[in-house]
This record gives structure tokens, C-alpha cells and sequence, in this order.
């Protein structure tokens, strides 16, 4: 057990105390994104691994300050993802966390998914209470084989605690157009009954872009397949795209993703409105 990350997502939890109404899928959500450090200290302080571009709500929420949680790490990476890599991958976070902070598989274990990342399991539910049925707060490692020409890349230091190291990731124009890639690309899924195109957290950060007056990356757009060079024609597209959403959908993807309920639920019954005042 790590006395290191465990005083640390202690310390989390007492600043979440304020917050009485919180549920528990949303202080296991900041439990997630104090453990993020620690994957990304890994990952860019490794001769091969620190290349990785950092990419998605994450990169936003650590870099720019996006004012939502975000609990997956996504890298896009110039090789293919094998599942020999992966093992590989594996067995060298499984040993850096051995050697770095003294844990073994009671407190760590990794899994390979989908073929394309690991998802790290944190046993921490003896030694925490945060209320959630399940006694695991999990990372979700996600590598994209993507190589993005004529993009603008940017190294980026973060320091958090005790842990300091340099992102890669691409400028915003680049992340913009990742997002909107997201939004086009992303494939049908189910929640319970339900199928849904979307997730929720995709059109938030689209909202949260477009009031930063960030212009998307054409070139990006483009290599992802998506051959629009008209601004005004992608945000008709985009505005087409935003007309099947469900209301429903948004709220149970983004609510456990703020500590700040009333917020998130006006931003919920205003966001139409904001995407056509932004869109204009």
C-alpha cells in the first residue's frame, strides 16, 4: 500500500467534504483524476512513451483548465498497437509502481481492453471511504495509431504534488478539431436500452471551445477523413449533428463529471440556446 498516493486521495476527499450532497460516482471521479498523475509521470518520463501526444478532455482539463472532470487519458501515437505492446506496456507500469511507491497486485492491477489500452485498477476501497459499492477506482489508458500531419504540437510542464513532468500534446486548434472529429466519428453506443450517438461530455467541450473562439485545424479535420474546409460548413454540419442529441444522454453523462451540481444542471437546460448564441 502506498502511503504516497493514499494520502493524497485522502487529502482529495476531505477538500470534496464540503460538497455534502455529492453522490459517489462523482468523488470516485476526482479520486480518478488525482491518480491520472501518476500514470502521466510515468508515461513522460519514459524514453519512448514520453512521445506520446496527450489528446481529449483530459489534456484540456490538465493543461487549459477545463472547468469539468475528465477520467480517461488518451494519446494518439505514431505506431501500431499490438498486444505484445501492450503486455509490454503492462509489465512496465506494473514495475514502476512496485519500484516507485512499493505496491504489488494488492493494490494495482492492469488490465488490456479492447486492443487498444489498459485500464489500471486501484484497490483503495479498504483504506478510503468514498461511498461507491465498488472498492476499485480505475485509469483508462487509451492509444489511438494516428500521426497527424502539418499539426502543431506543444510540450507543456505540469507539476502537481511531488510529481513533475511534460506533456506533449497538440496546440488548440488541433484539440478542437480532435473534438469534432469525436463528435462525428464516434460510433453508436448503448446505454441500457438506449443507443445513443453521442456523449455528453463531447458537446460540452464543444460549447467550451467555441466560447473560447478557438478555430478548429482543417488539415487535422481533414486527415481524420472529415474533408470540410468551410468553417460555415462544418458548423452546419456540426449543427445538424447537435439537433439528434438527447437531453437525457447529456445529463447522465456529464452530472457525475461536476462537483458543482446547479451548475452543470442550468448549463443542461441552457445549452441550446448557448450552442446557437456561439454559433452566430
Amino acid at each position: 500500500m502506498s502511503e504516497q498516493i493514499i494520502t493524497t486521495l485522502k487529502r482529495k476527499l476531505d477538500d470534496l467534504a464540503a460538497y455534502e450532497e455529492l453522490d459517489a460516482e462523482t468523488r470516485r471521479n476526482a479520486l480518478k483524476e488525482e491518480l491520472q498523475f501518476y500514470a502521466l509521470n510515468f508515461i513522460y518520463h519514459h524514453p519512448e512513451y514520453s512521445k506520446w501526444i496527450m489528446y481529449g478532455g483530459s489534456a484540456l482539463r490538465i493543461i487549459h483548465g477545463l472547468d469539468r472532470m475528465s477520467v480517461d487519458l488518451d494519446f494518439e501515437v505514431s505506431h501500431v498497437i499490438t498486444r505484445k505492446f501492450l503486455e509490454e506496456l503492462k509489465n512496465e507500469i506494473e514495475e514502476h509502481f512496485k519500484n516507485t511507491y512499493g505496491v504489488g497486485t494488492d493494490f494495482l492491477t492492469i488490465k488490456i481492453t479492447t486492443g487498444r489500452g489498459l485500464l489500471l485498477k486501484f484497490h483503495v476501497g479498504e483504506e478510503l471511504s468514498f461511498g461507491h459499492p465498488s472498492k476499485q477506482v480505475h485509469i483508462k489508458i487509451d492509444l489511438n495509431h494516428f500521426v497527424a500531419p502539418k499539426t502543431v504540437q506543444e510540450r507543456r510542464p505540469i507539476n502537481q504534488d511531488q510529481l513533475s513532468f511534460v506533456i506533449v500534446t497538440y496546440n488548440m486548434s488541433a484539440l478542437m478539431a480532435s473534438k469534432i472529429a469525436a463528435i462525428f466519428l464516434r460510433g453508436t453506443r448503448g446505454v441500457g436500452e438506449a443507443v445513443y450517438e453521442e456523449k455528453g461530455r463531447d458537446i460540452y467541450d464543444l460549447l467550451w471551445y467555441m466560447n473560447k473562439k478557438v478555430a478548429p485545424d482543417f488539415d487535422y479535420l481533414i486527415a481524420k477523413g472529415i474533408d470540410i474546409k468551410d468553417p460555415r460548413a462544418l458548423f452546419d454540419k456540426l449543427t445538424l449533428q447537435t439537433n439528434k442529441v438527447s437531453d437525457k444522454n447529456l445529463k447522465q453523462d456529464l452530472v457525475p463529471l461536476f462537483v458543482n451540481r446547479p451548475y452543470i444542471e442550468n448549463w443542461l437546460k441552457n445549452w441550446r440556446e448557448s450552442y446557437l448564441r456561439l454559433f452566430d
